[in-house]
This record gives C-alpha cells, structure tokens and sequence, in this order.
C-alpha cells in the first residue's frame, strides 16, 4: 500500500510547520550558546554549520530535542483535523494512512472506514514508497516499535482527548532525538547524498522525517486511547468509539462538521443509475 495523496499532502503542511519551529528554535539555541560564551550579535555557530549539523548538535541538549517533541505533538492534531475536512470537501472523501478513510455518501452523511492500525492498534506499516519518505517510515518504525508494547498498561487522563495528546507527546519524547539522529545517518548514507552539499534539502528532509513522526505518533495514541474507551469527542468533528463486537470503529459527526460539509457540498440525486 502507498501513502494516499491526502497523507502526503499531510505530511507536507506538517513539514512546512516542523521547519519553521526548528529554524525559531535553532535561533534560541545559538543565542543562548553565544550568550554562555560571551559573543556579542550572531553565534559563531550559525556561521560556521549548516542547518542540519546545527540541528545534530542542539539535539544533544536534552531539552531541546524535548521542547521540539512537545510543539510537534500539539500542532499534529490540527493539522491533521484541518486535512480531513478539506479533503471530504475537494473531492469528497479523505484517506490518511495508519487512521483511515471517511468518505461522504450523496445524502451528505459522513462514514468512516478505519485503518488496521486505528481498529486493532497494531504498529503502522511501512508503506510501499522511495526517497526520504521510506527512510522516515523505516526509522519511526525502528525507533517507536519497542515503546508500543508498554501503552497497555498506559491509563493516563480519564478525560479522552487529554489522553490522546498526553500519549502522542510521551511517544515523541521517548523518540523524536533518536528518529532525527537516525534520519540524517541513514538518509545519506542510502541516498548517496553528499552531507555537505544540497543543505537546504538536508534540512527540509529532516523536517518530513519529524512530520512522519508526529503522525506516527498520534495515529497509534488515537487507537490505544480509542481501545481503553470512552469515546474520543473531537470538538467540532465528531465522536469516536470502537464497536468491539463488530469490530469496527465508529464515527458521529457533530453538528458543525456536518454544517460545513452541507455548506460546501451538495446531495447528489440518482439519474440514469448514477449519481449526478
């Protein structure tokens, strides 16, 4: 299976957001390093590393890989919020990998068909694709795997969406630092690329690859925390629960998700056997 086009449109809004925070924190970093070394203006650091080995050394200052974890966590849930709305919009279904498929019916009713990983919370799969994408998927899986097997035993908040951001931002604290280390390691060294060429792709790869992360993240928090019950109320959206008995998870839209789609879309009506 490939990343659908609306998980790779996704992970590319996320990766504009991961670059941007990364460079605002990167600025913090240098300052307060020149600071403790007594420079005046711009830290040496920022003249003499790309952005790149600049993020490689910040990432040892446990701190900083944290405080990128915490943001990452947070910004996930809207963006992802924000995809599936416009892609049930432009075309009347939305498809993101490892969650699934919701899709609008002519009477303008909302479904969804969950994804393996959302129904029974087994580990994301790493899909059928090339370049930094794979190496993210191979190195999130390589990384996040061995802490999955503890969540069972995760309760966290009793009040579901506070559980959901608790648990992808644990996730990401245990595996952001080593997911980026590991990232720029195998990316060059399966792509070929030359470490001190090209910087400016180097860094919006790392930048895809803690976007892959973050989505790792939260797909399996969602599901873990979907298996524990209650449902999971997503203001403005809807409501989640899992139908143990029929294996299936369940979607209710609320009445602002349903009001924007109905704006936006129109019933379709049966002509000739199709739908027009």
């Amino acid at each position: 299976m490939e990343l659908t086009p609306d998980t790779i449109q996704l992970l590319t809004v996320m990766a504009y957001s991961a670059m941007a925070l990364f460079r605002r924190e990167l600025r913090r970093y240098s300052k307060a390093r020149a600071d403790e070394a007594g420079f005046i203006g711009a830290s040496p650091l920022v003249e003499t590393l790309d952005e790149v080995d600049l993020l490689m050394e910040a990432l040892e200052d446990r701190d900083f890989g944290s405080s990128l974890a915490v943001v990452l966590a947070s910004e996930v849930h809207g963006a992802f919020w924000v995809q599936v709305t416009e892609g049930i919009i432009e075309k009347r279904h939305c498809d993101i990998n490892n969650f699934g498929r919701f899709e609008v019916d002519p009477q303008l009713q909302i479904t969804l068909k969950a994804d393996t990983v959302l129904l029974t919370g087994s580990p994301p799969e790493v899909e059928e694709t090339q370049g930094s994408d794979y190496v993210a998927m191979k190195t999130c899986d390589w990384a996040l795997k061995p802490w999955l097997l503890g969540l069972d035993e995760y309760h966290g908040s009793g009040v579901p969406l506070i559980a959901l951001s608790a648990l992808s931002t644990m996730l990401l604290l245990r595996g952001l630092v080593t997911i980026l280390i590991r990232f720029s390691r195998d990316y060059e060294t399966i792509s070929g690329n030359n470490p001190a060429s090209e910087p400016r792709d180097r860094f919006r790869n790392q930048s895809r690859a803690a976007s892959h992360a973050a989505l790792y993240a939260y797909c399996v928090a969602f599901s873990r925390v979907l298996a524990k019950g209650p449902p999971i109320e997503i203001p403005a959206i809807g409501v989640f629960w899992l139908d143990r008995d029929n294996r299936r998870v369940e979607f209710r839209a609320a009445d602002a998700f349903r009001s924007v789609i109905e704006a936006n879309l129109e019933p379709l009506t049966m002509v000739a056997g199709k739908f027009h």
